[in-house]
C-alpha cells in the first residue's frame, strides 16, 4: 500500500509538472472560429480574446500564434502566469472601439511581437499592483495612429521596447510612470503629438540605436516625483534625436545620467539637452546641433563631465553650467570638446544662490561664437590648459 500510494503520489506531480508547461493556442482572422479548440494550427480560434481567455485558465506558460490578417478587437489580459501574443507578416490588431485601449492589461509577464496595433484610445495601456504585477516586453512592434499615448504604463516591474516603431500617435509614444526599469532599443519613435518617451519615477531607463524624431514636445523626458533622485539612472547610448517641439532632452530630479555617442539637433522649442537638479551628468562622444536655445543647460547638478563633445550652431549658448539654489556644483570637466558658431556664450559657468567648487578645461576650442567664447564666473578654482578661445563676439570673462 505504501508504495502504490508512492507512485500515484509521483503521477500527480508528473501530470502537475506537464500541466505547467502551458500550451499554445492557434487564431487565424480568415479561418478559425472560436468553437474551435484553438490548440492546433488546422482548427484555430477566430479572435485573439478567445485564446487570451482560453490561456488565463490554464497554468504556466503560454503562446498565442496569430495568423496573417487584420484583428477588429480590444484585447483585455489579466493572466497570472507568461503570456506571449505572437504575430507574423500582415498582423495588425485595429481596435474595435477607439474609445477604450487597442490592449489593456492588467497582470501579468506579457510579451508581444511581430505585429501592429492601431486605433485605440490608447495603443497598450498596462497597469500593475503588488498583488498583479505587470511585466511588458514589445519586439518588432508598430503602434501607430493611436488617438492617445502609444503606450501608456502605471506601476510595472519592467518595461522592454526592441526594434519598435511608434509613429503618428496622438499622445506620447512611451509613457511609464513607476516602474523599476525601462529599456528602448533599436526603435523608431516619430512624429507623435506628445513627447517621444516619458519616464516619471522610473529606477533605471536606457534609450539605445533608436531614433527619436519630429515629435511634438520634448523627445525624451524623465523626472522624478515620488521616489529619491538619486535612485534613479537615465543613459542615452548611439541615439539620434531630431525635431523635438520642445527640449531635445528633459531631465529632472535624477541621479546619475550618462549620454554617450548622443546627436541631438534641430530642437525647435527649447534646449538640446536640459538637465535640472541632478547628482551626476557625463556627455561622451556626443554632438548638440541648432537647438533654439543653448546646445547644454545644466542647472544644480554636483558634477559635470563633458568629454570628446560639440555643441554648435545653437541659437543662444554651447554650454551652460549654473549653480543656482538647490546644491553646490562640485565639479565640472570638460575636456577634448568644442564649442562653435552659438548665439550667445560658447561655454558659460555661473553662480546664483550657490557654488561652483571647481572647474576644469583642457582642450578646448570655444570660437565664432555671438558673446564670449568663455564666460566664467565662479567663486572656485579654475584650471585652463589647452583652451583656444577666438573670433568670438565679445572678449572672455575669466
Amino acid at each position: 500500500m505504501k508504495c502504490a500510494h508512492w507512485m500515484y503520489s509521483c503521477l500527480a506531480i508528473v501530470i502537475l509538472a506537464a500541466s505547467a508547461h502551458g500550451a499554445t493556442f492557434f487564431v487565424d482572422a480568415g479561418a478559425g472560429d472560436d468553437a474551435n479548440a484553438g490548440t492546433a494550427a488546422a482548427k484555430p480560434f477566430l479572435t485573439i480574446q478567445k485564446a487570451i481567455n482560453e490561456a488565463a485558465l490554464r497554468p504556466g506558460p503560454d503562446v498565442i500564434q496569430i495568423a496573417e490578417g487584420e484583428y477588429a478587437e480590444n484585447l483585455f489580459i489579466k493572466d497570472t502566469d507568461p503570456l506571449t501574443l505572437s504575430g507574423g507578416g500582415g498582423v495588425e490588431i485595429v481596435a474595435a472601439n477607439s474609445t477604450v485601449e487597442a490592449i489593456k492589461i492588467s497582470c501579468g509577464d506579457v510579451s508581444i511581437s511581430d505585429l501592429a496595433i492601431s486605433n485605440g484610445k490608447k495603443g497598450i495601456s498596462a497597469s500593475g499592483s503588488a498583488e498583479y504585477p505587470v511585466s511588458l516586453t514589445l519586439r518588432n512592434v508598430v503602434m501607430h495612429d493611436n488617438k492617445g499615448d502609444g503606450v501608456n504604463a502605471v506601476n510595472l516591474v519592467d518595461i522592454t521596447v526592441s526594434r519598435c516603431t511608434f509613429r503618428a500617435n496622438r499622445g506620447t509614444a512611451v509613457k511609464v510612470q513607476i516602474a523599476e526599469d525601462l529599456t528602448i532599443s533599436n526603435s523608431t519613435l516619430e512624429a507623435n503629438t506628445g513627447r517621444g518617451v516619458r519616464a516619471e519615477d522610473v529606477g533605471s531607463v536606457v534609450i539605445s540605436r533608436c531614433q527619436i524624431l519630429n515629435n511634438n514636445d520634448d523627445g525624451v523626458k524623465a523626472v522624478t516625483v515620488g521616489i529619491d533622485r538619486t535612485q534613479a539612472s537615465f543613459s542615452v547610448i548611439d541615439t539620434t534625436i531630431s525635431g523635438s517641439a520642445d527640449d531635445g532632452i528633459d531631465l529632472e530630479l535624477v541621479g546619475d545620467i550618462r549620454l554617450t555617442n548622443v546627436t541631438v539637433q534641430d530642437t525647435v522649442g527649447d534646449d538640446g539637452v536640459s538637465v535640472d537638479d541632478g547628482v551626476s551628468v557625463s556627455i561622451i562622444d556626443s554632438i548638440f546641433a541648432n537647438s533654439a536655445f543653448d546646445g547644454i543647460d545644466i542647472d544644480d547638478v554636483e558634477s559635470v563631465s563633458i568629454v570628446s563633445t560639440k555643441s554648435v550652431d545653437n541659437g543662444v549658448g554651447g554650454l551652460q553650467v549654473k549653480a543656482e539654489e538647490h546644491c553646490n556644483v562640485q565639479s565640472v570637466r570638460i575636456i577634448g570638446s568644442e564649442f562653435l558658431d552659438n548665439g550667445a556664450d560658447g561655454v558659460w559657468i555661473t553662480e546664483e544662490g550657490t557654488i561652483v567648487e571647481r572647474a576644469s578645461l583642457s582642450s578646448v576650442t570655444a570660437t565664432g561664437n555671438g558673446g564670449s567664447g568663455l564666460n566664467i564666473d565662479i567663486t572656485g578654482a579654475l584650471k585652463l590648459s589647452a583652451v583656444t578661445s577666438e573670433n568670438n563676439g565679445v572678449p572672455d570673462v575669466l
